[in-house]
């Protein structure tokens, strides 16, 4: 079972009643579904089985119910650029656009996409002023100075929300999380724990883990040169190899475009670096 799918299609309330959770006799009794039979082996599970269902679900959000939000005011504003880095996603998004009314030059239809594997495509609304939709590469719009705001990532995860053991079974497997000081992730279907050796170990869960609030572990975001040297008040760092082949990772602190920048000055940046490293944005 798909619990975010079957959230989409039916009410909290219809999914409470459903065949997901309870059954019914021919007499009218009714037995719930152990909740352990959907998140992997529970060394024991508590006897009413409804309550465990209820507290399960009491994040999600169900039909109905308001969702996390895409900015569409401040995309109409031109606040930022959207990135959709596959072709499914550039339909997705489109036909979001279509449902706002928000077309191309001339009036055509946003569902009529436009989208070019392996350049990045990104759309644009009153771009230089021109009310309706747009699209280029990401390094043009960077080179523009705007904002890029990736689809059906930044916009559909939160980083600050506190996801219950159900829901993270719904993230690719390897999505890192974190509780009470220690990451969890799935493998294999597994829930596994990564002990103070940094080995990922089986995790059986427990009724204290059931209950558990779980945030997603951030990760350095991955940028270009141009967008890490922009990054006003933040850390950055690259990873290159010297002229000996090794593999070195070097730390800078921008403050602002007007203030020298402060870095690891054992390795001071070189063409070398800014040509071909790998620049991220440290994440806290």
């Amino acid at each position: 079972m798909s619990l975010n799918k079957v959230a989409k299609e039916m009410t909290r309330e219809e999914f409470l009643n459903s065949k997901y959770v309870k059954e019914v006799d021919e007499e009218g009794d009714i037995t719930y579904k152990c909740i352990e039979d959907y998140i992997f082996s529970i060394d024991d599970c508590c006897s009413n089985c409804n309550g465990c269902w209820e507290n399960a679900i009491k994040d999600i959000k169900f039909k109905g119910e308001d969702n996390m939000k895409f900015d569409w005011e401040g995309f109409k504003n031109n606040d930022f650029v959207v990135l959709c880095d596959t072709e499914e996603k550039a339909k997705d998004f489109l036909k979001q656009c279509d449902k706002r009314a928000l077309s191309w030059c001339g009036g055509e239809s946003a569902e009529n996409y436009i989208y070019y594997k392996g350049c990045d495509t990104c759309y644009s609304y009153n771009f230089n002023n021109h009310e309706h939709l747009q699209y280029s590469s990401k390094s043009f719009y960077l080179d523009n100075g705007c904002k890029v705001v990736e689809w059906g990532t930044e916009n559909k995860i939160d980083y600050d929300r506190e996801y219950n053991i159900m829901e993270i079974m719904e993230f690719p497997e390897e999505t890192i999380f974190n509780t009470e000081g220690y990451d969890f992730k799935v493998t294999n279907g597994e829930l596994r724990l990564k002990d103070n050796t940094g080995v990922w170990i089986l995790e059986h869960l427990r009724k204290g883990i059931i209950t558990s609030k779980f945030k997603l572990a951030k990760k350095d975001k991955k940028v270009s040169f141009k967008e890490a040297i922009q990054s006003y008040g933040n850390h950055i760092y690259c990873i290159w190899e010297d002229c000996n082949g090794l593999k070195k990772r070097t730390y800078y602190f921008i403050k602002n475009k007007y203030v020298q920048i402060e870095g690891d000055f054992i390795h001071s940046m070189c063409p070398e670096q800014i040509l071909n490293g790998e620049w991220y944005i440290k994440q806290n």
